[in-house]
């Protein structure tokens, strides 16, 4: 398996990236590691 850091990840303005198999306390540091400029959702 690959390991990612977030800064490596690009993802355009309008396109969708899906993560699977991550626990709610993963989630919430993933939006604190992308700071105040972002646009999520969580369906």
């Amino acid at each position: 398996m690959a390991t990612l850091q977030l800064r490596q990840i690009r993802v355009p303005e309008g396109q969708t990236i899906e993560i699977q198999d991550v626990s709610w306390p993963e989630f919430e540091e993933i939006l604190q590691n992308l700071g105040e400029k972002r646009n999520t959702h969580n369906f």
